[in-house]
């Protein structure tokens, strides 16, 4: 494993989240955004495993980037959990 290969997860993750966040945008929550939520978090996983069997690869701001992209998924799978498989009309909370 090597810094080329580390990049390759790493794009092969945002590529997920990002395919992700278009489908729900494009046709709300259903089974294709589901899969590539799963993928995501997958992906997510393979990265950290890669970093944490290969220390010298691991830096501070990948450490931060898989802590954004965790932040991420999570909020992903948070919507997949929802009822009715819809993102909620509520109004946005008042900063």
């Amino acid at each position: 494993m090597d810094a080329t290969d580390l990049s390759r997860i790493n794009g092969a993750l945002w590529n997920a989240i990002a395919d992700a966040n278009a489908r729900r945008n494009e046709t709300g929550i259903d089974e294709e955004f589901r899969a590539n939520v799963r993928l995501a978090r997958i992906t997510d996983g393979h990265l950290l495993r890669t970093l944490t069997e290969n220390p010298e690869l691991s830096t501070d701001r990948l450490r931060a980037i898989g802590r954004a992209s965790n932040e991420l998924i999570a909020q992903l799978e948070a919507l997949t959990k929802m009822p009715d498989g819809q993102i909620s009309d509520a109004p946005e909370p008042e900063l």
